[in-house]
């Protein structure tokens, strides 16, 4: 089951169920590389493409389910989201993924 999670994991950067995303601030804030946000902006941002940015992912472009075994947190790996905006129905999406792949390999 560890191995089919990597495999989950990296069919999900490659391939986000959601590939482009946006989000609207409220008050001016600050994104972790320093760019300054000002109140009621638009920040759009893509799982797709930084799913396949060589700057975080060694091969970005291969589907290489092993590469989670040493980095299952990348802060690249953005398709539930990340720190307290993280996905509530992330476990049950692993889970539900989990079980049907079991059901598929025994037919």
């Amino acid at each position: 089951m560890i191995y089919l999670r990597h495999v989950l994991d990296e069919s999900l950067r490659l391939w986000p169920p959601v590939p482009v995303d946006f989000r609207r601030s409220v008050a001016a804030d600050t994104l972790p590389d320093g760019t300054p946000i000002p109140p009621d902006s638009t920040v759009v941002y893509s799982p797709y493409i930084l799913g396949r940015n060589e700057k975080h992912w060694k091969d970005a472009t291969k589907f290489q389910p092993e590469r989670w075994e040493d980095n299952d947190t990348n802060t690249a790996f953005i398709v539930f989201h990340a720190g307290p905006q993280t996905c509530l129905g992330r476990s049950m999406a692993y889970l539900e993924a989990k079980t049907l792949t079991t059901l598929l390999l025994q037919h």
